[in-house]
């Protein structure tokens, strides 16, 4: 039972969020918005494949998904959809997509999202949303781990196969698999901004994956679990799979290779610090240190 304080809390600080971003957040319940929502995701992504039916979306708002857009006065600026089923033997909201136009880029309307997002989940009685992203994209990375809070639990090797959106085209889509755990006092915290940030790695971390002249360095240690371990992403990954594929290609692997096996041995991904360092920590230290009382 989620105790309604962390529900009343998280509604308070997402409508200040949607308030800050100059947005009107709401479910898109009406025909009209699931089609106006719907056309913003696929200008967003422009990709037929990645454009989910009008139909589907509409089956999915009124039985049993979230379907959220974000409003400029009567334009769509931005959408998020979600759908609640069981994973790993626990009931969640998985969120499939959210997106923002790019004339209100840099405005905070996702986060405006994510936040209404975690509203629906805890009013639903429900303590973790997933969704999945490519570590490599360093802003999504500070944006999923350092601003919400959620954590990489699993890594997913070309999880959707060839794409041709403007985000993907001519590379593997794989995905850290991330759990957003939405009723703990941490993930407040981030939401209402009062988070410290992720120190970057120190002498005496260990690191998975460096960066040597561009290039990434894998290594193979015997993970101690009493420090962090670290692995190194590149700068610029999207334009890196245009100017220079074998180098975006070494990277792509270099990262799944050192993820995968900590993954695998029990750690999680915990944190992004400045320079593109991806934090690892055991599952079970993490578990200890972010225990909701």
């Amino acid at each position: 039972m989620i105790d309604q304080d962390v529900v009343q809390q998280a509604v308070a600080v997402a409508a200040r969020a949607a308030s800050d971003a100059g947005v009107d957040i709401r479910a898109a319940d009406e025909l009209a918005e699931v089609a106006a929502v719907r056309e913003t995701l696929g200008d967003v992504w422009a990709d037929p494949q990645h454009l989910v039916p009008r139909e589907l979306l509409r089956a999915i708002s009124r039985f049993g998904g979230v379907l959220l857009g974000a409003w400029d006065a009567d334009t769509c600026v931005g959408g998020s959809l979600g759908f609640f089923g069981e994973h790993d033997g626990m009931f969640r909201l998985h969120s499939h997509t959210t997106a923002v136009a790019d004339t209100h880029r840099g405005r905070h309307v996702g986060l405006g999202l994510k936040l209404a997002q975690r509203v629906r989940a805890l009013q639903a009685g429900v303590e973790v949303v997933t969704w999945t992203f490519d570590p490599l994209l360093r802003a999504n990375a500070r944006f999923n781990l350092e601003r919400l809070g959620a954590v990489g639990v699993g890594y997913e090797p070309d999880f959707y196969g060839p794409r041709d959106d403007v985000f993907n085209a001519g590379d593997l889509t794989d995905r850290l698999v991330l759990d957003w755990r939405v009723a703990r006092p941490e993930v407040q915290a981030r939401a209402e901004g009062e988070a410290a940030p992720t120190p970057p790695p120190t002498l005496g971390d260990q690191i998975l994956v460096s960066d040597r002249d561009g290039w990434p360095t894998r290594t193979h240690p015997t993970l101690d679990r009493t420090r962090p371990a670290w692995v190194a992403t590149p700068e610029g990954a999207v334009s890196l799979r245009r100017t220079d594929p074998e180098l975006a290609r070494a990277w792509r692997l270099s990262v799944r290779d050192a993820l995968v096996e900590a993954l695998d041995a029990g750690w999680v991904v915990a944190g992004f610090a400045e320079g593109g360092w991806l934090r690892l920590v055991p599952e079970r230290s993490f578990v200890q240190t972010n225990r909701t009382p």
